[in-house]
């Protein structure tokens, strides 16, 4: 139509590890955090005294939540251990210095979400997934043939499964109502809403619903199908049919768009939920 976008996702479900998929899932926002935040604080070269100063002020945010000195306790006993521990066996001194800024960057990218709990523990949950593969890599039998389609397989599955757990904890953070946006957080019943959500999944799921619940959705669930067959086509492909479409005459692009419009409204849920980024 005219437009020209900067690419904002680059197919992020085919990605192989979690550094993979955080340089394909909402790339505006990842390039955002690397650029101004990330190597500012050293990057992977080592910690600064603005990551320092940056993880003094998360650690305040935090209590601030909390509205307890227990954390600020508990903080402060961490960090006399690592140092402690730094002072003795250099290799960890390194790994610390190496990923602290990689942790700092994560969790400010959860709390960029909202200031809740559930953001917090996402944002962690991927930065220590980050710090492991950096390890894992490193004495991975697999890293050497990942081009092989079954080792593919396996870590996409893998990769795909993590986030989508993680989510878990993204989904119970989004979940305030309009008037709840700014009240205080409680970090035992944010907390339970994911680990609610979790044990319902893992143990006491009722597949006998399953019908019913395809039934009644079966609108969102083929989009969320056909959205996926689109994701996995090569890129090559889409790009054709993409400038296929913007070739088409103006009322045929048109009436697609409407088509389009008024099938996303069929789809949309008659509730109306308080936009994720408005707790910002």
């Amino acid at each position: 139509m005219g437009f020209h976008l900067t690419k904002n996702f680059d197919s992020p479900y085919k990605a192989i590890n979690v550094s993979d998929f955080w340089r394909r899932w909402h790339m505006s926002l990842s390039n955002w955090l690397r650029d101004y935040l990330y190597i500012p604080l050293g990057g992977n070269k080592g910690g600064s005294i603005g990551s320092i100063i940056v993880m003094v002020i998360i650690i305040l945010v935090i209590a601030g939540l909390a509205g307890s000195w227990m954390v600020l306790a508990i903080s402060a006993l961490i960090i006399a251990v690592c140092i402690l521990l730094a002072q003795f066996v250099k290799p960890f001194a390194s790994w610390v210095t190496t990923n602290l800024n990689l942790m700092i960057t994560m969790v400010i990218g959860g709390l960029w979400h909202g200031a809740s709990w559930n953001f917090i523990i996402w944002g962690a949950l991927n930065g220590f997934a980050l710090v492991f593969y950096k390890l894992w890599k490193r004495i991975s039998p697999w890293e050497k043939h990942k081009s092989k389609w079954v080792i593919r397989a396996w870590a996409i599955f893998l990769t795909f499964s993590f986030i989508t757990f993680t989510r878990v904890w993204f989904r119970a953070g989004s979940n305030s109502s309009w008037d709840g946006l700014n009240e205080t957080h409680d970090i035992g019943s944010e907390f339970l809403s994911a680990t609610t959500m979790l044990q319902q999944i893992f143990f006491h799921m009722d597949w006998s619903v399953a019908p019913l619940v395809i039934s009644g959705y079966l609108n969102v669930f083929v989009v969320i199908l056909i959205g996926m067959i689109i994701h996995w086509l090569p890129s090559t492909f889409k790009e054709s049919y993409r400038q296929k479409f913007a070739a088409l005459p103006i009322p045929v692009i048109a009436l697609f768009c409407l088509i389009t419009i008024f099938f996303a409204y069929q789809v949309m849920s008659a509730d109306m939920h308080p936009f994720i980024y408005f707790q910002f």
